[in-house]
């Protein structure tokens, strides 16, 4: 946004590398919600796609494996296994189906196929994608249960129960990765946002001192 005070740019989520970091601002507002060194993963968002694969490979032979996450997350995820040759039937909700196909034109990829999920148990061998309000519903159904969630710090992916298994793929950037955004865009002034995730204020508090750019968390 350019107004007669300054030009200004909000991420809201970003992820990185991918994200072409806004220029010239004077005030940046970006996203912290893993605002903290203690939040940084150990691993790359590729590790944790190469966990799915073995998952996948390992119990789909034996059912269904059952993937939930968040729109925008799913269907980069069924658009990430198809680009690394994973060939198993998908069966999504109507609602994940109809985004992937936006997902597919920009990851360029043919997702093939794709069922509609209607309800119930399945009996065959197939990866489902549905959205993550549908797992206390669902997960008592035959299979392995696969969470996806940038909550997940102790290694890519990693057993939370009983067929449940959590794989950690995130929508946000890191925190070193939020760091590098900001260095990258060199903005005048950050203001870190400050309604999720309760390290904001380190975030700014670091920016400043390892930046060298003025920083407040807001709200």
């Amino acid at each position: 946004m350019e107004t007669g005070h300054g030009r200004f740019g909000y991420t809201s989520d970003f992820k990185m590398p991918g994200t072409p970091p806004l220029q010239d601002l004077d005030i940046l507002v970006v996203d912290a919600t893993y605002g903290s060194p203690r939040l940084q993963r150990r691993w790359s968002e590729w590790d944790a796609i190469a966990a799915l694969i073995e998952i996948i490979d390992r119990f789909v032979g034996e059912g269904p494996v059952w993937i939930y996450g968040y729109n925008g997350k799913l269907q980069e995820v069924m658009a990430q296994l198809r680009l690394r040759g994973v060939d198993y039937p998908f069966v999504a909700d109507e609602k994940t189906y109809r985004l992937s196909l936006i997902a597919s034109e920009f990851y360029g990829v043919d997702l093939g196929e794709v069922e509609i999920y209607t309800g119930g148990p399945i009996d065959y061998s197939a990866v489902v994608f549905l959205h993550m309000t549908r797992l206390n519903s669902i997960r008592r159904f035959p299979g392995v249960h696969v969470r996806l969630t940038g909550w997940e710090m102790r290694a890519p992916a990693a057993w939370s129960g009983d067929r449940m298994i959590n794989v950690s793929f995130s929508d946000h950037a890191t925190f070193r990765e939020i760091i590098d955004y900001i260095r990258e865009a060199g903005p005048k002034r950050v203001i870190v946002d400050a309604y999720r995730g309760s390290d904001a204020w380190f975030t700014a508090k670091y920016i400043e001192k390892v930046l060298g750019i003025r920083s407040e968390a807001q709200p």
